[in-house]
């Protein structure tokens, strides 16, 4: 908790250029990560987090998803279960 984001630039869910350091400049930021989107134990994962984001939003939060996957991929699985948060890449 408070520590410093690194300085990397890397792809949101639909495809565009993130500063990561820059993330925390006006909020809070829960970052969690899954090794592969749309697979049964990250979706369970993801859903835990989904169930409860207006709990980190009402307190100046955003929650991002970091994997590997294609912005692509992200945007599918964001789509697919409904999910309101950021993906990274």
């Amino acid at each position: 908790i408070g520590d410093t984001l690194p300085s990397l630039t890397v792809k949101n869910e639909k495809g565009e250029d993130v500063e990561v350091a820059t993330l925390t400049a006006e909020k809070g930021v829960v970052l969690f990560c899954v090794p592969k989107a749309d697979t049964p134990g990250c979706t369970t994962q993801a859903c835990g987090y989904r169930d409860i984001y207006t709990e980190f939003t009402a307190v100046g939060y955003d929650i991002y998803c970091v994997s590997a996957d294609s912005s692509e991929a992200q945007l599918k699985w964001q789509t697919k279960v409904s999910f309101s948060w950021f993906f990274l890449s």
